[in-house]
């Protein structure tokens, strides 16, 4: 699948920014990319920066940014989150989630 574009947030942890939610902190180098930890993801990015920031808004807020970022398309439609016991349909998760195999912030 072709590289996409999109919006992940993240929470600012001392020099660095890591994931928000579901499968653990996995760390997000910019222009470096990211993948999940074993028996977790895919990794969940937004498809808009405005549901991006709702996401941010309604359901975390403190210490959060959003990024600019690329993203390989996952075939899974649901999300393993370690801990969980079972999966995530993408139909669960906020709207504008999109599932990914691999992520890249540009900012």
């Amino acid at each position: 699948m072709a590289i996409r574009e999109g919006w992940k947030v993240l929470r600012e942890h001392r020099w660095s920014c890591m994931s928000v939610g579901y499968g653990g902190a996995i760390q997000y180098p910019v222009n470096k990319w990211a993948k999940p930890r074993p028996r977790c993801g895919p990794l969940t990015v937004f498809d808009s920066r405005e549901l991006a920031e709702r996401f941010m808004w309604e359901s975390w807020g403190y210490r959060l940014t959003i990024h600019r970022c690329q993203y390989k398309p996952s075939r899974l439609r649901f999300l393993w989150a370690r801990g969980r016991g079972h999966g995530l349909r993408l139909n669960e998760l906020p709207t504008g989630t999109r599932l990914a195999n691999a992520v890249k912030t540009l900012e």
